[in-house]
């Protein structure tokens, strides 16, 4: 899978022209965790869906 943690979804929101892009890069940004509310859980990994 290729990484896209580099792509400035801020600048690919407000640059693109394709409608379905940039609906979803606008999703993506009013949804967009803080740095503080940005967390993962061991409990949340696909093992947890295995019990």
């Amino acid at each position: 899978m290729p990484d896209f943690s580099g792509v400035d979804v801020g600048a690919l929101a407000t640059r693109t022209d394709h409608a379905v892009l940039g609906d979803v890069a606008a999703l993506l940004l009013r949804n967009w965790p803080t740095g503080e509310d940005a967390v993962a859980y061991y409990e949340d990994g696909p093992g947890a869906l295995l019990r």
